[in-house]
């Protein structure tokens, strides 16, 4: 809940005062977190499937894990970074790979940083990326006790469906590589 705020805001999705107006209608209940009530937990749904669904699935940031991922893989087998180097920031990171002087690791970056990317269908593709499944359904307080959004709300519940089957669904991406 706390990241899906953060970047939401930090991304100017949402507004501090969006923020502030969910974390206060929070309450404990039973040691655990719930919605004090239907409208604010509704909100939250719609939140966490912006950032799910338009960022984490984004073709773009697709590209750039499953891009990044391969040339980790192989940055490590030929050894021109360590699990040691990890530790260390981004950019120090970054700076070691085009500084190894590794033709096909450069050719890589540069797919990385200077492709076009865009979605993709089923039939035509290259590459297909899912994502592990995310799912909320934030317990709202109500007269009779806690239940979950998703049997209090049927927009609630449609838009974790949704969610669900986009996320299986995962996502084909047509990239154009720098000339």
């Amino acid at each position: 809940m706390d990241y899906t705020l953060r970047d939401l805001y930090v991304c100017g999705e949402i507004t501090l005062q969006e923020v502030h107006a969910f974390l206060d209608q929070l309450v404990g209940f039973n040691g655990q977190m719930a919605c004090s009530n239907l409208s604010a937990a509704e909100w939250f749904v719609d939140a966490y499937y912006k950032e799910v669904i338009g960022f984490f699935m984004n073709p773009l940031n697709m590209f750039g894990n499953y891009q990044l991922t391969e040339i980790i893989k192989l940055a490590l087998q030929k050894d021109i970074v360590s699990m040691e180097d990890f530790l260390k920031q981004d950019d120090d990171v970054v700076r070691l790979l085009k500084n190894a002087g590794d033709s096909s690791i450069e050719g890589m970056l540069s797919a990385l940083f200077n492709s076009k990317v865009e979605t993709g269908t089923a039939s035509c593709y290259d590459v297909y990326q899912t994502t592990k499944m995310r799912w909320v359904d934030p317990l709202v307080i109500g007269s009779d006790g806690a239940a979950p959004v998703s049997q209090l709300s049927l927009t609630a519940k449609r838009v974790i469906e949704q969610a669900k089957q986009r996320i299986e669904k995962g996502v084909y991406i047509n990239v154009q590589a720098p000339l």
